[in-house]
């Protein structure tokens, strides 16, 4: 197999951190960040190692939301641009999914321009054949600048295990 999937360590914070500048289109969050998603939540978070070379080329970042532990909520899906459209970031949400027992519905917030991501998440909810359900999480005008788009919550599961 050419990509193994595993959970961050706090070892990898740096590397998560560059790798999401370097996607040029993450919002960059502070490097603390990467070492701390790494580490606290680690078990709701994964990395894709290109075995050829071990180098970290995706990651996703994420937590179970406290009211609903059986959801998985995605913060932030980066891929190394040279292994785009290869599966990696359909490979992290499966990944987080089967080492979780508990969990029955991904979430995550989208914005409407994003149809990399809109795509990712309607491909999931096929391959485990759940409803996507989306909603409006955030209008504009939720943002005092008006620079930032809509954010829309999109949904899948049940999942059935």
């Amino acid at each position: 197999m050419e990509y193994r999937f595993e959970h961050p360590s706090k070892a990898c914070g740096y590397h998560l951190y560059e790798l999401a500048k370097e996607t040029k289109s993450l919002y960059v969050n502070s490097i603390y960040y990467y070492f701390w998603m790494s580490d606290y939540f680690k078990f709701s978070s994964g990395i894709c190692i290109y075995s050829k070379t071990n180098e970290i080329i995706g990651f996703s970042l994420g937590f179970l939301k406290p009211e609903q532990v059986s959801t998985l909520f995605i913060w932030q899906i980066g891929v190394n641009i040279n292994f785009r459209n290869k599966g990696v970031a359909k490979g992290l949400l499966q990944f987080l999914f089967n080492s979780n027992i508990s969990l029955n519905y991904i979430e995550a917030t989208i914005g409407f321009m994003n149809t990399p991501s809109i795509l990712l998440f309607e491909s999931i909810s096929k391959i485990y054949n759940a409803n996507l359900k989306t909603e409006t999480f955030l209008n504009m005008e939720s943002f005092p600048l008006r620079d930032h788009e809509a954010e829309i919550l999109f949904r899948i599961g049940p999942i059935a295990r």
